[in-house]
């Protein structure tokens, strides 16, 4: 942005150096009101040229998402009637998980395990005397 600006700010500058006479001779004429008039109508212009610029180049970027989106649906349409995308692959079927004991039941199918309860461990007292 800083380049632009200096390229059109030499641009201007070289421009008033070469027809400063030609510029001196419209505003010689002119009262102060009007030469004043004729910067803001000039200014103005400028920057409604620039935002039409803006809005024509940057409306591509704008538009290209909701012709994008059409088009799908359009595809779609064509394809079948569907708007949304549905897999045609079928799930695969996950095996069952075992518990702790089925697994057992199946590896060792004879013998049986008995839980019994582990032993309290009973901690010794603290008596702390001072």
């Amino acid at each position: 942005m800083k380049n632009i600006l200096l390229g059109l700010t030499t641009i201007l500058l070289m421009a008033a150096a070469l027809f400063w006479e030609e510029v001196w001779g419209i505003f010689a004429g002119m009262s102060v009101l009007e030469s004043l008039s004729m910067i803001l109508q000039f200014i103005l212009h400028v920057t409604v040229a620039t935002i039409a610029g803006y809005v024509v180049f940057g409306l591509p970027e704008i538009i290209k998402p909701w012709l994008r989106m059409l088009r799908q649906k359009r595809r779609a349409v064509r394809r079948g009637g569907r708007t949304q995308f549905v897999s045609t692959h079928e799930a695969a079927a996950q095996p069952k998980k075992l518990t702790v004991d089925q697994l057992l039941r199946v590896l060792a199918p004879t013998r049986t395990i008995k839980k019994e309860p582990a032993a309290q461990q009973t901690a010794p007292p603290v008596d702390l005397h001072f």
